[in-house]
């Protein structure tokens, strides 16, 4: 079955993958190994600022990923994205040049439902899977994404999605596909 893996991404705020990032990256390996006709793309924030283009943090993340063994042929180009309606929305190229049977999301374990919900309104047509790696953090900070991650998908589940993200900047109008 062939299969399209989105590895979303967890930077920091300068170019380099967190320990969170590493993890749902090792997901994505391990999703790619067990479905050896499978594709892979990760997204990710670049850094703001001029020097944005000038080390794209998904650079880390391919190095990180040819380091543990994974073929260049097998990675669609990385998507540039501020957040996950977006990690949704700028896959459709990659989903349209790979025509996928399903959709493998590798995130976080406290982010995998919401993510899986985002996925589903914009890819309607597609099985979606999510997949949650664990997010190490501290107790509290990992209470602290849990709330977030309630409300933000009971939100999700009231408004739809493009009310649920209206708010952000990038969102101010329909996206364009």
């Amino acid at each position: 079955m062939r299969d399209l893996i989105i590895v979303l991404g967890h930077f920091d705020q300068t170019v380099h993958l967190t320990a969170a990032g590493r993890e749902r990256l090792e997901l994505g390996i391990a999703l790619l190994r067990a479905c050896p006709d499978s594709s892979l793309t990760v997204t990710g924030r670049p850094p703001d600022g001029p020097d944005r283009r000038a080390f794209p943090r998904t650079a880390e993340a391919r190095e990180y990923l040819a380091a543990r063994g994974v073929h260049p042929a097998r990675l669609y180009p990385f998507i540039d994205s501020h957040n996950t309606a977006e990690d949704a929305f700028l896959s459709e190229p990659a989903v349209s040049a790979c025509e996928p049977q399903r959709l493998l999301i590798a995130t976080s374990d406290y982010h995998a439902e919401r993510a899986r919900a985002i996925f589903e309104q914009v890819f309607s047509q597609l099985p979606v899977e999510a997949h949650g790696a664990p997010h190490p953090a501290a107790e509290d900070e990992l209470r602290a994404l849990v709330q977030h991650e309630k409300r933000a998908l009971q939100d999700l589940k009231r408004n739809g999605l493009y009310r649920s993200v209206r708010k952000s900047a990038v969102f101010r109008s329909p996206p364009k596909l």
